[in-house]
C-alpha cells in the first residue's frame, strides 16, 4: 500500500509542478541575438556566387576528364586485334 502511495505521489507530483516564468527582457535579448545573428543578404550573394562557380569548375573538371579518357581508350582498343597469340607484344622471339 505505502509502494501505491508512494507512485503516485511521484506521478501527480508533475500535475503540481508549474514552469518559472521568464521574464521579457530576456525573451528580448535572445530575440536580439538571433536578428543579429542571422545571414544578411552581403554575405550570402558572394557565398552562393563562390559556391556556383565552384560547382561549375568541378563539372568542366569532370567534363574533361571523361573526355581524356574516351580519347585515350580508343586506340587501346585497336590493340587488342591482333593476329598473333602473343601475351606480350614487346618480348620477342
Amino acid at each position: 500500500m505505502e509502494k501505491e502511495t508512494w507512485i503516485n505521489d511521484v506521478l501527480s507530483s508533475e500535475l503540481n509542478y508549474k514552469s518559472p516564468v521568464s521574464s521579457i527582457e530576456l525573451f528580448n535579448k535572445i530575440q536580439q541575438r538571433i536578428h543579429e545573428e542571422q545571414a544578411t543578404l552581403t554575405w550570402a550573394l558572394p557565398i552562393a556566387a563562390a559556391s556556383l562557380a565552384l560547382l561549375g569548375l568541378n563539372i568542366l573538371f569532370l567534363i574533361n576528364q571523361n573526355n581524356k579518357v574516351n580519347e585515350s581508350n580508343s586506340p587501346n582498343e585497336f590493340s587488342y586485334l591482333t593476329t598473333s597469340n602473343q601475351l606480350y607484344s614487346h618480348v620477342e622471339n
